[in-house]
């Protein structure tokens, strides 16, 4: 949460809670932290996608190797594959489930 979400939800809580009151004090202070404000880099927290992929086919690996369950590996067969085709062929994720 940023400081700007933070002063909005209390803006929003106190005219919730204090109708009458005058909080154009606060909104002033809101308008001036959007004015500053800049997103953060995401770069950092990028993943190729053949990081994906071989992350997908470990998990299936894995999966095949360590679970004596067969749901428990049924499902870690499923999740490495869902990793693995999301990272080859990206696609909106409600269009997938």
């Amino acid at each position: 949460m940023t400081v700007h979400n933070a002063i909005y939800k209390l803006r929003r809580a106190a005219e919730l809670l204090a109708p009458s009151g005058d909080f154009r004090w606060l909104a002033e202070i809101e308008k001036d932290l959007a004015l500053v404000m800049q997103p953060r880099s995401k770069f950092d927290r990028l993943v190729s996608s053949g990081q994906l992929v071989e992350a997908g086919l470990t998990l299936i690996a894995e999966a095949q190797g360590f679970a004596k369950d067969r749901i428990v590996c049924a499902r870690g067969i499923r999740n490495g594959l869902m990793v693995a085709l999301l990272a080859v062929c990206p696609i909106r994720l409600r269009n997938y489930a």
